[in-house]
């Protein structure tokens, strides 16, 4: 197969030294296109690039063919002029600035041959994407998609033809979901639900702190009513507006407040229907799917969805999950939602089960795979690409996190530990970073709020802290503005 122009470029950022002297860049013909040979063409296999190769191939006739018609006056333009501008550092600054704003960029060398870049780069970053927000680099030359390069399943970018060994690959992607919509089921403010609440002193109390910048939680206003026990595991947000399934005495409501907007709650509407554990629930910034398991109509989880940014009460979809899931909780993007952990209150206990369906909902939920070990009370965050599950109840409070890859069906993976093992931490996330605050550790209710970057699997790193200690909270994330 024949290498793009942009391939071609990129060899030769790659290739050029003083021992490459072929007469290659020159004209076809008179008024045609300049010849075009791969890397394999030229004599020798030279590695680095330096002014004394260019010089040997980029002279004063190569130069004088690109600035005057083949029939112009004829001025001469020495070697010596264009290897003090075309340099290494040259072709080394046309790749993406690490610190571009906006993007975040993954570094790889190529091996001989080799065609896919995946999993860790230079910087132990593993790579994600969007399908859509991506762009690719070569020896600092910009690639084609598809003439040039394929990604489609969010962790892996195939070269069209093998890069040289050495060859060095720059991937940048930005947050986009597919079709080009800005991300929108979460945001840098993180909103917590029945912060200071336990399974003995239940509170109303709101609490929000910045996802961006380590630091404590604040004060953000009061709910409606005071929560339960039998409250929910997540909440539901499309960037701006934060709905929370709240339950107290007499009330299935859900409840919902303005993230930028610190106040209290307002009403926003009734569940389908409510049992013990409360509804887990995911997002994809336009409807919310609440699910649950009542054993009142039947030893299933009704799935029920509203959307959010009309208030009104919940309406069943018509759909359920297929295997009995108490005490989860879920994450999503905008195609897919997973519901991980929870109990089987028909006999089987913990389980270590993950759920998804498609959004929006069409059919019955379908296995997806399995935690690392069976756990209930666990809390979901994650981006467009990974959801991820820490803390929860084994045996015991467990400090674990786990991580699967949305788009793939698959067992997770183990992420790393959260700082304090807890059951039932409140999970938000801005897309970037996942924080896990509050739950119960074993002996006390615990104020601590932990984060990780969800694209760098590793142990979590100390937030800040809740106003108080907290248990069966709940936790979203919206725009601060």
């Amino acid at each position: 197969m024949a290498l793009s122009r942009n391939r071609i470029i990129g060899n030769l950022a790659s290739a050029i030294d003083s021992a490459s002297q072929n007469s290659f860049l020159s004209k076809a013909s008179q008024d045609g296109e300049y010849k075009s040979l791969a890397y394999s063409d030229l004599s020798g296999a030279p590695t680095v690039l330096d002014s004394a190769g260019i010089s040997a191939v980029i002279d004063s006739s190569y130069t004088q063919l690109r600035i005057t018609p083949a029939t112009g006056p004829t001025k001469s333009v020495d070697s010596a002029v264009v290897t003090s501008l075309i340099d290494s550092n040259f072709v080394t600054n046309r790749a993406p600035a690490a610190s571009n704003t906006g993007f975040t960029t993954y570094n790889y060398t190529a091996t001989g041959g080799q065609t896919t870049f995946q999993d860790s780069d230079l910087s132990g970053n593993i790579l994600s994407y969007t399908a859509g927000g991506t762009m690719v680099w070569m020896n600092g030359v910009m690639l084609k998609e598809t003439a040039d390069w394929t990604g489609t399943d969010g962790s892996s970018i195939v070269l069209d033809s093998a890069a040289n060994a050495g060859a060095k690959i720059t991937i940048a992607k930005w947050n986009v979901l597919a079709g080009g919509a800005a991300a929108t089921w979460y945001g840098d403010r993180a909103v917590t639900f029945n912060a200071s609440g336990n399974t003995t002193t239940m509170t109303n109390i709101i609490e929000y702190y910045d996802i961006t910048t380590p630091g404590n939680a604040t004060d953000f206003g009061d709910q409606i009513g005071t929560g339960g026990f039998n409250g929910a595991r997540d909440t539901v947000s499309n960037g701006s507006r934060i709905v929370a399934p709240i339950n107290y005495t007499g009330t299935t409501g859900l409840e919902y407040v303005t993230s930028s907007t610190p106040g209290n709650a307002a009403d926003f509407g009734d569940m389908y229907n409510w049992d013990i554990g409360g509804p887990f629930c995911a997002s994809n910034g336009t409807y919310g799917y609440l699910t649950m398991w009542n054993g009142d109509v039947g030893d299933h989880n009704f799935i029920q969805v509203i959307t959010i940014a009309t208030a009104g009460n919940a309406t069943d979809t018509g759909y359920v999950l297929t295997q009995i899931q108490q005490r989860a909780s879920g994450w999503g993007n905008s195609t897919r939602a997973v519901f991980g952990g929870g109990y089987d209150v028909t006999g089987t206990g913990n389980i270590d089960t993950i759920q998804y369906i498609g959004m929006p909902v069409s059919a019955d939920a379908s296995d997806f795979g399995n935690l690392t070990v069976a756990t209930t009370y666990a809390g979901a965050c994650g981006d467009d690409t990974y959801a991820l599950w820490g803390g929860g109840l084994t045996s015991t409070t467990t400090d674990t996190i786990d991580y699967v890859t949305i788009a793939t069906t698959s067992n997770a993976s183990d992420f790393g530990d959260l700082t304090v093992a807890r059951t039932a931490p409140a999970a938000a996330s801005n897309g970037t970073i996942g924080t896990w605050n509050s739950g119960w550790n074993g002996s006390a209710r615990s104020n601590v709020i932990d984060y990780v970057t969800i694209a760098t699997p590793g142990n979590a790193t100390d937030h800040g802290d809740m106003t108080a200690g907290g248990h069966f909270c709940q936790a979203g994330s919206g725009s601060p503005s």
